[in-house]
């Protein structure tokens, strides 16, 4: 068994060509949980699926090391993978990945879905379809059908959910969760252009490999002071941020400035674009 990758709830093996492994090590809650949010996102076209594929070597070893598991379509490769592979993705890898996440993000909208940790590893590419596909929705919520507005700590499958990893999440939910670390209440923020942000820096981050706002290497250590220094920063202005303008063009610069918009109205613009 190879291991193709880690992340918070689970740990994901190769089993054939086509088919992934991921388990879950004492932690069942955030199985059934994924697994649910994969049951309504079933019809949905750029969402890595489930699969009962699996091979019975590989059912063995899994039931011996793990809790929990599932089988799920396989990848060639991730999108951070492919950025360190290659020299630099071209406008026209950018565009793709844009394109193929700005209809994940709508169809998720559509099962009133967030996804809540978008970032390079959760991109996955599929060769053969030339398809990027968004994967773990550990960090996954539900939203109300009149709202796309969400807290940290409500929802989730145990009810603590915060955010996904930091340096790709947004100023907005960056801020509620630091409220919440200072027993407050934190403000809602609508998610789904939280998600839009977080695209919007991942693909910064394929172009120039760096951060958007996050490029200096932080001396704190506690989480609330990281957070903090990551929403100073985003509120730098534009000049102060990772330069892309000459990597992107005009028009997919154009874009990306709107999805990473430090207010979240402005980034309702990216519609317009890419919907």
């Amino acid at each position: 068994m190879n291991l193709l990758g880690t992340g918070t709830f689970g740990f994901v093996f190769g089993d054939t060509s086509t088919v992934a492994v991921k388990g879950f090590q004492n932690d069942a809650d955030a199985y059934w949980w994924e697994l649910r949010i994969l049951g309504l996102l079933q019809d949905a076209q750029y969402i890595v699926h489930t699969t009962h594929d699996i091979t019975f070597a590989t059912r063995r070893f899994m039931v011996n090391k793990f809790e929990c598991f599932y089988g799920m379509e396989r990848a060639q490769m991730d999108l951070e993978v492919y950025v360190r592979t290659h020299l630099r993705p071209t406008r026209a890898v950018i565009w793709s990945v844009m394109e193929d996440m700005s209809r994940a993000l709508m169809e998720l909208k559509k099962h009133r879905i967030v996804h809540m940790d978008i970032k390079p590893s959760n991109i996955l590419y599929f060769e053969r379809t030339q398809t990027w596909k968004l994967c773990d929705f550990g960090c996954a919520r539900e939203t109300t059908k009149d709202s796309h507005y969400v807290r940290p700590g409500r929802g989730g499958y145990d009810g603590q959910s915060w955010v996904g990893t930091y340096e790709f999440q947004s100023p907005e939910s960056l801020y509620a969760c630091i409220s919440m670390m200072k027993e407050r209440l934190p403000p809602a923020f609508n998610a789904y252009l939280s998600d839009v942000y977080s695209l919007g820096t991942t693909c910064i981050w394929a172009m120039t490999r760096g951060k958007y706002w996050n490029e200096k290497r932080s001396s704190e250590n506690r989480p609330i002071d990281i957070m903090q220094a990551m929403v100073r920063r985003a509120k730098q202005p534009r000049e102060e941020h990772i330069s892309f303008d000459d990597v992107a063009g005009d028009q997919l610069s154009r874009v990306l400035h709107t999805m990473v918009s430090f207010l979240p109205r402005e980034r309702m613009e990216w519609t317009q674009h890419m919907v």
